[in-house]
């Protein structure tokens, strides 16, 4: 084989290791999952007055959803954790920014012949892509998660898919519009969090 041919091909899979070590793999599946969301988005169909909504969905929508948040919030300052708060604020402004952001900017975006800013629940409704609540709620797992441990995705994972499906169940979201919101919720949480130091000395 060609010398420079092989020392190229080296120096790729050693950017893809690099590339691939420390969650950075979340990184694209998030992005991913947002851009096919995007592009091809489900179409806003309303589950009607027809089937009952279980109860523990209301549950989710009315008192669980904050479960993630209040973790996000709740860590930094039991444990004074003064780093963790400063990138809670961050990931807290660039979150509303974007969610909010995309929200006004894509509600009369056509895509695949979906306006993505239509709701299930009816043709004139606005502000559907992508979800806030998704958003918030992979916000907090990741960056709790990411900050300060992995086992937290115990609680904090099935309580943000919990929400994810409150959200389409209710007909408040698309599941595109969930999807790209909880993807969105990692991508601007994950650069700003990082692992909180060890105390020992």
């Amino acid at each position: 084989m060609n010398r420079p041919v092989a020392r190229f091909g080296e120096r790729l899979l050693a950017l893809g290791r690099a590339f691939i070590s420390r969650w950075d793999w979340v990184m694209t599946v998030a992005s991913l999952a947002f851009l096919l969301c995007l592009v091809m988005p489900a179409p806003p169909v309303s589950r009607g007055a027809v089937q009952p909504v279980a109860q523990w969905v209301v549950w989710v929508e009315n008192q669980g959803r904050f479960v993630n948040t209040v973790a996000q919030i709740a860590l930094p300052l039991m444990t004074r954790d003064i780093l963790g708060l400063k990138a809670l604020i961050w990931v807290t402004l660039t979150g509303t920014s974007a969610t909010h952001g995309l929200k006004r900017t894509l509600n009369d975006v056509d895509m695949s012949g979906v306006r993505l800013g239509q709701r299930p629940s009816s043709e004139d409704s606005r502000h559907n892509f992508p979800s806030g609540h998704s958003a918030l709620a992979s916000s907090g797992a990741v960056f709790v998660a990411a900050r300060y441990s992995r086992y937290w995705l115990l609680l904090l994972l099935p309580m943000t898919l919990a929400t994810m499906y409150a959200r389409v169940a209710l007909d408040a979201h698309t599941w595109s519009a969930v999807i790209a919101g909880a993807a969105l919720g990692v991508l601007f949480t994950w650069p700003l969090c990082r692992r909180r130091p060890s105390r020992s000395a």
